[in-house]
């Protein structure tokens, strides 16, 4: 248990050297590993049908929309992919 724990850990180290801190689940950014403009850009992808199957949504049609460059929205899309991709075989593992 908790208790147990700080217990041992209060043998150990003086409590004036113990910080807790509770985090509620709305506390913590769960998609903190995305930039701010890499959430922008999937989300605008998912909302516009970028992923679904047979959608003829393309990184043209979502970089005029953001209002930048086609290679720009492609990088962004791009590290996004690699990211979740390397969460998912994190909690898979």
């Amino acid at each position: 248990s908790i208790r147990r724990l700080l217990g041992l850990i209060r043998v150990v180290m003086p409590p004036d050297n113990i910080s807790i801190q509770t985090f509620k689940s709305g506390d913590v950014d769960e998609y903190d590993f995305l930039t701010d403009k890499q959430k922008e850009v999937l989300v605008l992808a998912v909302q516009r049908g970028y992923y679904d199957e047979g959608s003829g949504v393309t990184l043209k049609q979502l970089a005029e929309e953001m209002g930048i460059a086609r290679s720009t929205i492609g990088e962004h899309i791009k590290r996004v992919e690699v990211e979740v991709m390397k969460r998912v075989v994190e909690e898979l593992a």
